[in-house]
């Protein structure tokens, strides 16, 4: 596992993340603290969340490997981890409930208009495709 420091310093950021999402996060520390209690001495004490039952930290390509691995068991669409940075931005841009500012500090960029001109092509081809269904409806 490689670990490197941020391209910036506005790099470091706080995302915040919906009250289901801590609910889960507290039962997956409480169930990490027993492992702790279950693996005494042999248990790696680490900062990371994405961990084994030891406590030895999950690889990146791993949780790759177990998302493909679901998006397949469940006939989704296939998309890659780093895809749902891109459908997060998207879908926030489409929802336009969200300042620019914010959905931009979210993925990191310094320039609040940055994830317009890299999210432009993905609202086309929503337009382009609300186009088309519509065309569908309306000569049924």
């Amino acid at each position: 596992m490689i670990e490197k420091e941020p391209k910036t310093e506005g790099s470091y950021r706080t995302i915040p993340f919906s009250k289901a999402l801590e609910r889960r996060l507290r039962l997956w520390r409480t169930k990490q603290n027993q492992n702790r209690l279950k693996f005494g001495q042999k248990y790696h004490v680490t900062e990371y969340v994405v961990t084994y039952e030891s406590g030895i930290p999950i690889e990146p390509q791993a949780c790759g490997m177990w998302f493909r691995e679901f998006i397949e068991r469940n006939h989704m669409k296939k998309v890659t981890l780093h895809g749902l940075r891109h459908t997060y931005a998207t879908l926030l841009l489409h929802s336009g409930r969200m300042p620019d500012y914010a959905i931009s500090g979210n993925l990191g960029h310094s320039d609040p208009t940055t994830h317009k001109r890299i999210y432009t092509y993905e609202i086309q081809e929503s337009n382009r495709i609300a186009a088309d269904y519509l065309d569908e409806i309306i000569s049924k």
